[in-house]
């Protein structure tokens, strides 16, 4: 059998790349629609947005992570025809590389066959563990203590120095069998989450128990969602909000309360009104005000009386979280 000579492979003809340029809020390929296109980021920045619900009612969008410079999305559809789980729309002017299936079957070809298979054995894997997030979280340890903190945390939490804490005995017996971690493994990762502030151990005595004491919840979920991004080679999306849009978001919250008297939930207010309210250059806010909607962080609903600012008061407290425990959450802890 011939085989063809380094020269050779080099001289056979290469795909044309084809770059494609999109404004802020084009979309690149949208949920629930099939997809043959691997998309690389060259400038610019692109959101991954899926469908937001709010009480069970679909309401728009959600930005769920950015994916910037050499950044890619769009990989899983190179491999078979199934329906695409989530939208990509550019939050700023972007050009992406597009390499289609046609020309990544083309350069698979090129490859020997062992690594052909090699690629689709672990994109079959990663769609398994897709459906399985349960059991994907629980090969990661410190995931899966996370995970079972969170499920033990409202049934079995008691008051400790009027804190909410989880006995530490308890924690340990419940990791060993949810989890199969032994009990020295299960202190380790415990440890480490104490040295970031995440949770305090309180010793036990002769009439009370040692004690997890859990200051907020939301902040170990938090870090749960750091330690999978990490492992994705992502982070928050909302690290990537500039400091004037949030500064934005808190004063919608605060001449909301002040209109209305009330710190409801989902906050609507009239946006002229707010423009009146909070005193502040009209230009400005309205860039940011649109920036705001492209990251799906609120909404502006139109209507016969003039537009109304929406968004969940939630998404602000998250990010203010994400902002003051980012540098725990990174930190070295050995």
């Amino acid at each position: 059998m011939a085989i063809s000579s380094q020269n050779e492979f080099k001289s056979q003809k290469q795909p044309e790349q084809v770059i494609r340029a999109f404004n802020a809020g084009e979309t690149l390929f949208k949920e629930d629609t099939q997809n043959s296109e691997l998309f690389v980021v060259q400038e610019g920045r692109v959101g991954i947005f899926q469908k937001k619900y709010i009480e069970n009612r679909l309401v728009g969008e959600k930005m769920v992570t950015v994916i910037e410079k050499n950044g890619i999305t769009g990989e899983m559809s190179l491999f078979d025809h199934s329906i695409v789980s989530e939208s990509a729309k550019a939050l700023m002017p972007s050009k992406v590389l597009v390499i289609n299936r046609d020309q990544f079957q083309n350069i698979l070809k090129k490859v020997p066959v062992w690594f052909q298979s090699i690629i689709k054995i672990s994109v079959n894997r990663l769609k398994s563990v897709q459906k399985r997030p349960g059991k994907s979280a629980l090969r990661d340890k410190k995931r899966g203590v996370i995970k079972l903190i969170q499920l033990l945390y409202p049934v079995y939490r008691k008051k400790t120095d009027s804190q909410d804490a989880l006995d530490y005995e308890f924690v340990l017996k419940e990791a060993y069998f949810v989890c199969r971690l032994h009990k020295k493994e299960t202190k380790r990762i415990i440890d480490e989450f104490e040295k970031r502030g995440i949770i305090k151990i309180i010793d036990g005595s002769e009439q009370l128990p040692a004690s997890l004491v859990i200051p907020d919840i939301q902040v170990l979920s938090l870090y749960g969602e750091y330690l999978l991004l990490k492992r994705q080679n992502r982070t928050f999306m909302e690290i990537s909000v500039p400091p004037d849009e949030v500064e934005t978001l808190s004063d919608i919250a605060t001449v909301f309360a002040e209109v209305c008297g009330e710190t409801a939930q989902i906050i609507r207010i009239d946006k002229e009104l707010f423009f009146d309210k909070c005193g502040k250059d009209r230009k400005t806010v309205e860039e940011r005000l649109i920036d705001l909607k492209i990251r799906s962080f609120i909404d502006i609903i139109s209507g016969e009386n003039g537009s109304v600012i929406v968004f969940e008061r939630k998404l602000l407290d998250r990010i203010r979280k994400i902002r003051s425990w980012m540098s725990r959450f990174e930190m070295e802890t050995v």
